[in-house]
């Protein structure tokens, strides 16, 4: 039993190496992946900057070449007269587009300027409509209170009359007068 015992320790102490190697592993190799990832991205960079300096070599390259075409200090000279001129008639249409959109949108704030010059005008006049609407009901229900108590009074006035005979009301400009008998 001991021997089993013992036996099965040692295999259980081997398992808990192995785990240990197999954890120390995983780890190693994601150390390897992530270090693979930077190196590709390096790599790419560098890719990319051989590109644009190969590029900047071929420039380099013709315009030296060109310049040892021309022996002529004339045709030099017309070469880079040619050259401004397109430059100038392309900036000569770049400057004409560029009017031609502010003209446009000078004219769309324009338009939106009276819109809303006309917007806030017709504001202002519902405004005051609604102002003077608010006044005029106003007025009316302190004419209509006013009747409705003109009517209230003669309502009293003629329940009194009923259980007083003797007394009498008449109505003389819109108001009441008690006689007495």
């Amino acid at each position: 039993m001991v021997k089993k015992l013992s036996l099965e320790q040692n295999e259980v102490t081997k398992m808990g190496k192995q785990t240990k190697i197999a954890e120390e592993s995983i780890v190693k190799y994601q150390q390897r992946i992530n270090g693979y990832e930077n190196l590709k991205k390096e790599k790419d960079h560098f890719e990319e900057l051989y590109v644009r300096i190969n590029a900047k070599y071929e420039m380099l390259e013709q315009l030296l070449t060109f310049n040892k075409n021309i022996q002529e200090p004339n045709l030099l000279n017309k070469v880079l007269f040619n050259r401004w001129k397109s430059s100038r008639s392309h900036y000569e249409t770049q400057i004409q587009k560029t009017n031609e959109i502010l003209d446009k949108l000078t004219d769309c704030y324009n338009k939106e300027r009276e819109t809303n010059i006309q917007l806030i005008k017709n504001s202002k006049e519902v405004s005051q409509e609604r102002d003077r609407i608010k006044a005029e009901m106003e007025t009316m229900k302190k004419l209509h209170k006013e009747e409705l108590e003109k009517l209230q009074q003669k309502i009293t006035e003629m329940e009194h009359k009923d259980t007083d005979d003797k007394t009498e009301i008449v109505q003389i400009k819109d108001e009441s007068i008690e006689i007495i008998d």
